[in-house]
């Protein structure tokens, strides 16, 4: 598609992905005016780039490290408690001490329970990892699935690291830790997918 195009949102995420306006939303301008109910439409003012240099694009920005990946989930972790507190602080004593109030403590417990563990010295282990973050994320139940996969990738990516490292004879002890450490990743995201999130209602 080149400068001058007009694109619909369908044929858009259908030439790229549902990434489309995270990579390329300096490319593409959205008409205004459109009619209430119709779908989006947007004027394309720079060339957009051919699957393969989307997809490098996207790689490129997608880039992270098994840190920020253990960051991210720590946080969300911590945000959603803080959310849930919140809530249950301010619920009228009837719901406090009734169903929700409970449901509410076990998630809270739950999430507390959590234990992401101090990672082992990997220096010179290279830790870029390309993950692509779910951008619909927004329910709590969502937003710790997000957690969860994010701690899955970066184990994901130990793994391979660590079966690297086993073929290095002075690399077994590190590899054994390595190995080690992303299976505490991968146990802390099963407690997180295990919580359970109250409803509103």
């Amino acid at each position: 598609m080149k400068k001058g195009d007009v694109v619909g949102i369908v044929k858009l995420k259908n030439e790229f992905d549902g990434y489309v306006f995270m990579i390329l939303g300096e490319h593409l301008e959205q008409e205004l005016g459109r009619k209430r109910g119709a779908p989006r439409r947007f004027k394309v003012v720079k060339d957009l780039p051919s699957k393969e240099e989307y997809l490098q694009l996207k790689a490129k920005k997608y880039t992270t490290t098994v840190e920020s990946l253990i960051d991210s989930a720590r946080m969300d972790i911590e945000s959603l408690c803080e959310e849930l507190r919140e809530w249950h602080d301010n619920l009228p004593e009837s719901f406090r001490d009734g169903d929700k109030g409970s449901q509410l403590e076990d998630a809270i417990s739950e999430l507390e329970g959590v234990d992401l563990p101090d990672p082992p010295d990997m220096k010179g282990v290279d830790q870029s990892v390309v993950y692509y973050p779910d951008l619909d994320a927004d329910s709590r139940s969502a937003r710790a699935a997000e957690a969860a996969s994010a701690l899955r990738a970066a184990a994901e990516h130990l793994r391979m690291k660590a079966e690297e490292l086993k073929n290095q004879d002075d690399k077994n002890d590190l590899s054994d830790e390595i190995s080690g450490f992303a299976d505490d990743l991968e146990s802390s995201a099963d407690s997180i997918d295990g919580v359970e999130f109250p409803g509103m209602y």
